[in-house]
């Protein structure tokens, strides 16, 4: 199996299950280095030997070398024809019969010697060989590290829309080794702006030795309301990445406009407005100044709450020292219309670092004719037979123009026409005296009419009138009464 190595040295290739011996601890700082033990053996004998009678064999060990040797081991066998009697110091046998002196740790220029007694048993040339074992030992030692980044983010908790914060950014090396090639990356958040115009900011990497640090200054501007989440990451090239948030609360008002009152309005009839702003933003709104503009055809009556009418300007303006967030302030606005067509009221607002959307309230003003008539006669009461004059008044006393104005008089029993002065013609039907339309009544235009009737019964006569006209189709009646008596 393939095994990537975490400290970037490259790959380990294993092959199989593989089990290593774990080193508790390095080794001792003397097997640092080159180490180089030599084990020198040297055997040695009588050089004529009896049989029967005992004979000492003698191994000197010595360590040569300059380093210390371990695991020495010394095996050395009978020699065939002779038999053992004894052996100094004590050894041991192996498996294959062999005598066996585990020697232990030689330091360099220590030496041993091993003695063996044998009684040799035939004639003839007799001997062993002897030999030697041991171990060096070499040892290293190497510092492993850890370099581990923390990142810390500094600013104020909350930001005014429109202001600038700085945000102090701290990069620290908490581990045990040097960070390789540390850089930063930024994510701006979405309701701030970085001078750059960018979104994401990266930094130039540097090595950061243990306990080391840098700081930097982020420097952002607040652009709307809103929690705004500065993201902050370390990256390095031998270090575990480690991000950093910070929430800055960005608070700002914001001015929603309102504007109350009639679409429809008429010629001359006063025309009261609801002028209304709402804080719908997260903080306080100070210096608040409300416009209105008039159009042409609307003309300023009165304004509540100190509303100051700016002839100039044809605007009336409030002023509104703050208002707190979610709140809001109604004030009024009278005007006449004076001109017919179609206007626009328009109002802004404004406080410091803040405009409100602008907003249009359209109006539609028309003349309205207002038609009236009266009736009276000029002789009452009169004798049977007698005559009295019905004078009929027809005026516009509105600002619009009426059309097809027509007049209908109907005579009470008895009666008969004796004249009639119109603007029009007519024509008389039985009871009925019905006039042609007047084409067109303007404002402030009278029209009379008189009809003289003459009554033949006595009693309460009435003599009744309807008018009506495009403007006004359903008809309106009124009727005269004429007290006719008979003189006795």
């Amino acid at each position: 199996m393939t095994s990537s190595s975490p400290n970037g040295f490259g790959e380990v290739h294993t092959a199989g299950p593989f089990r290593a011996f774990t080193s508790p601890s390095p080794g001792v700082r003397q097997l640092e280095g080159a180490q180089n033990p030599n084990i020198e053996i040297q055997k040695r004998a009588p050089a004529e030997v009896q049989v029967g009678m005992p004979a000492t064999v003698t191994l000197l060990v010595r360590n040569v070398g300059n380093a210390t040797a371990f695991d020495v081991r010394v095996s050395d066998s009978v020699p065939k024809g002779a038999k053992l009697t004894r052996t100094s110091p004590d050894a041991k046998s192996d498996a294959q019969g062999n005598l066996v002196w585990e020697l232990g740790q030689f330091k360099a220029g220590a030496e041993q010697v091993l003695t063996m007694e044998i009684v040799p048993e035939t004639e003839g040339e007799i001997g062993s060989v002897a030999s030697v074992q041991f171990a060096a030992q070499a040892s290293v030692r190497t510092m492993s590290t850890l370099p581990k980044l923390l990142v810390k983010q500094a600013s104020a908790s909350s930001v005014l829309g429109g202001d600038s914060e700085v945000i102090k950014i701290e990069v620290v090396n908490n581990g045990t080794g040097t960070a390789r090639n540390v850089r930063l990356e930024a994510e701006i958040p979405p309701n701030m702006r970085h001078a750059s115009g960018s979104t994401a900011l990266d930094t130039d990497g540097i090595d950061l030795a243990p306990g080391d640090s840098f700081q930097m200054e982020l420097e952002l501007t607040a652009v709307a309301a809103g929690p705004a989440t500065s993201r902050v990451k370390a990256v390095s090239d031998n270090a575990t990445p480690f991000e950093s948030t910070a929430t800055i609360d960005v608070i700002q008002p914001k001015l929603e406009l309102g504007v109350e009152g009639p679409r429809l309005r008429y010629l001359e009839r006063q025309a009261t407005y609801k002028v209304q702003v709402q804080n719908t933003g997260n903080a306080m709104a100070k210096g608040i100044r409300l416009v209105v503009y008039l159009p042409r055809g609307l003309q300023f009556n009165s304004a509540a709450n100190d509303g100051t009418y700016f002839p100039e300007q044809h605007s009336v303006e409030w002023y509104l020292e703050e208002l707190n967030a979610g709140r809001s302030a109604v004030t009024e606005l009278s005007v006449l219309p004076i001109q017919e067509g179609d206007f626009v009221l328009r109002m802004q607002g404004t406080a410091e670092r803040v405009r409100a959307d602008a907003i249009d309230k359209k109006v539609q003003v028309e003349g309205q004719s207002e038609l009236a008539f009266s009736v009276a006669d000029d002789n009452d009461p009169i004798e049977r037979d007698g005559s009295t004059t019905y004078i009929i008044q027809v005026s516009n006393s509105g600002t619009k123009p009426d059309a097809d104005v027509s007049l209908v008089v109907e005579l009470p029993e008895g009666a008969s026409a004796e004249q009639i002065n119109a603007p029009v013609n007519y024509q008389v039907q039985g009871k009925l005296i019905v006039f042609e339309p007047i084409t067109t009544l303007q404002p402030r235009e009278q029209q009379n009419y008189r009809v003289a009737v003459k009554h033949s019964r006595e009693g309460v006569l009435v003599f009744k009138t309807q008018l009506k006209s495009r403007n006004r189709p359903v008809s309106v009646s009124k009727e005269e009464s004429t007290e006719v008596y008979i003189d006795q």
